[in-house]
């Protein structure tokens, strides 16, 4: 039986490289109801409940750079994640997720039309989320199966909106 978290501990750090607003308060308790969720469904435990996460909301231009850089595409996209190499033993201190990377500006491009630019920015959240735990949806027909499915139960919880719809 999965040892499952009681008080989502996950500390987030917002980084706003550019002018688009943000409500940190909300995206960050997003974030903290994410984790609890991700905790209800046995993904996160004790073992690996305290974490540290930072989101970088950036620009097209140094989107385009992260992208060329780390997909070899020469374009931006809406969102890059970045987990953090797990070194050694755990502690008891918060270890580093990672980073995610969001480019507000290619958020409306890639944007469901029935979705609000908010609900976009949160659904990329939580999927950006479920690659720093180590989902993918890569050439692997059913683990793409199971992140997305996992994805759109907690956003359709925590929003109460299909994302798919």
């Amino acid at each position: 039986m999965p040892n499952y978290i009681k008080k989502p501990a996950i500390n987030v750090q917002i980084v706003n490289q550019n002018s688009f607003a943000l409500n940190q308060v909300s995206i960050k308790s997003f974030v903290k109801k994410v984790w609890f969720a991700l905790g209800e469904e046995g993904v996160i435990t004790g073992d690996n409940n305290k974490q540290n996460l930072t989101i970088a909301f950036l620009n097209v231009q140094d989107m385009q750079k992260l992208s060329r850089k780390f997909r070899n595409k020469n374009k931006p996209t809406d969102i890059l994640s970045f987990a953090e190499p797990k070194n050694g033993p755990s502690t008891p201190t918060p270890l580093a997720l990672g980073e995610l990377a969001l480019c507000p500006a290619m958020l409306s491009k890639s944007r469901p039309k029935h979705l609000s630019k908010t609900q976009w920015m949160y659904y990329l959240i939580l999927h950006g989320l479920l690659h720093l735990l180590g989902f993918e949806h890569g050439a692997d027909k059913t683990s793409a199966k199971k992140m997305y499915h996992l994805q759109d139960k907690i956003f359709y919880q925590l929003q109460l909106k299909n994302p798919l719809t």
